[in-house]
């Protein structure tokens, strides 16, 4: 067995077998720091250890910002974290949370015990699942994904997932569930030595099948006993004396005439073409039944769907855009909204900040960087109106995807007051409040205007 054992005065000393070997005198300068916890280990560029964080026994993380947090957990890359017993994370913003999970890539996660999640922004969050491509999602035990954008599975149906969609469509080229069904978007092709092969065949749906198939019987012989000649129903077709037909009137009345009265008069019985012209709607007050005013509490769009530019900050990391048109109503703290981010739909709880740079804003989406917990969402949205430099700005959005541009909305409950249209107000309602006013002011009989 060999091992390696740094000694105070950074002498490496290898031990093989029974004999040992001096391997020459380092510098004293080291790159490798000793954790608080027995056999932990972090390069000098990890996040360092403090009240909230601390490197698990056994625990290595290496590069810049790395976190090895539980026992044995391995973290190498860049901003990687291994949350989990056992776990590796490795690449750059990658997440492997689960015990014994793997995540490698880019802003992969791996939160299912002994996940596997690797490519860019795919996520393993079943046990014993593996997700690979880019944004795939193994959300069922031992569930594998291959490929980009697959639909979402979290009721384990399907063992086996390959994801064809695009950014905001996710769709399926193929999937296996688990009693060895089998579906495929295209075709299935046999033989020959590959799918563009001249040789290859494509298989034909039961559906197929039975259509050119379904209906066709063959018929037995009938016997001709009993059956005439041609020539002998001709015969009688010619002995038959058919009547002319009578002529079809122009016009058919119907004997019972529609009639219809109110705001038009007039009927019509179908015997010649009728207009008839429907007034516009009611637009007499006292006729209006549901008077359209005061306050209102119900769901609708606090912003419409819209799309902004996303704007690099100057920093290259963080990207994001400004809300600059009012919302329809303000974010109410602890109410879920649905925000529609690039045609995907994520149900959000509003909550208050109190983090640096965000105290007193509410916020919907990811918390990563507010309270470093990652959730799916792509998105930080604040609400809150401020003036920045002359400009009023009613909220910013983050964005976390790496998209140049964003489609997005927000839907919830929201309150507001609904006001009387003017078309709505009796006929004398403007004439009252004007002599109102001009009763309120001082001497107005000797007033000119």
């Amino acid at each position: 067995m060999s091992v390696i054992d740094v000694t105070p005065d950074v002498t490496i000393k290898i031990e093989i077998g029974g004999g040992s070997v001096d391997t020459e005198k380092l510098s004293t300068a080291t790159n490798l720091l000793n954790g608080e916890a027995e056999g932990s280990l972090r390069s000098v560029n990890a996040k360092p250890e403090s009240e909230d964080y601390k490197l698990g026994r056994d625990a290595v993380a290496l590069g810049v910002n790395t976190r090895a947090s539980k026992n044995t957990a391995f973290a190498v890359g860049r901003a990687t974290q291994a949350n989990g017993e056992s776990a590796f994370a490795e690449g750059q913003a990658t997440v492997a949370s689960g015990d014994f999970s793997h995540a490698e890539g880019y802003m992969t996660q791996s939160s299912g015990e002994s996940g596997h999640a690797e490519g860019e922004y795919s996520v393993a969050s079943g046990k014993c699942s593996h997700a690979e491509g880019y944004d795939t999602d193994a959300g069922s035990e031992s569930q594998h994904v291959q490929g980009k954008y697959n639909i979402y599975d979290r009721n384990g149906k399907y063992a086996h997932i390959v994801g064809n969609g695009e950014k905001g469509n996710r769709s399926n080229a193929h999937t296996l569930d688990w009693n060895g069904n089998a579906w495929f978007a295209g075709d299935v092709i046999v033989g020959g030595k590959s799918q563009d092969d001249a040789d290859a065949k494509v298989l034909a749906t039961q559906e197929y099948v039975d259509t050119k198939v379904g209906g066709i019987k063959i018929p037995e012989v009938p016997s001709l006993e009993g059956y005439a000649t041609k020539q002998y129903v001709d015969d009688k077709i010619d002995e038959i004396d058919i009547p002319e037909m009578p002529e079809i009137p122009a016009a058919l009345p119907n004997p019972n005439a529609l009639t219809f009265s109110g705001a038009a008069n007039g009927s019509y019985d179908g015997s010649a073409p009728l207009t008839v012209n429907i007034p516009d709607g009611v637009k007499s007050w006292n006729d209006l039944e549901d008077k359209p005013f005061g306050n209102v509490v119900e769901d609708g769009y606090i912003i419409p769907e819209k799309t902004v530019a996303v704007d690099m900050g100057d920093d290259g990391d963080l990207q994001g855009f400004l809300i600059t048109e009012k919302p329809n109503a303000p974010l109410v703290v602890g109410n879920t909204y649905t925000v529609r981010w690039n045609g995907a739909d994520y149900n959000c709880v509003a909550f208050e900040s109190d983090a640096e740079g965000f105290e007193g804003a509410v916020l919907l989406g990811n918390t990563a960087l507010v309270n470093g917990e990652y959730s799916e969402e792509p998105f930080i949205i604040s609400i809150g109106e401020q003036d920045m430099d002359g400009v009023m700005v009613y909220g910013m959005g983050l964005v976390l995807d790496g998209s140049d541009t964003v489609a997005f909305s927000i839907y919830g409950e929201m309150e507001y007051t609904k006001k009387i249209a003017e078309e709505f107000l009796p006929e004398d309602y403007i004439n009252s409040l004007i002599d109102a006013k001009i009763a309120a002011i001082p001497n107005a009989e000797e007033a000119s205007f």
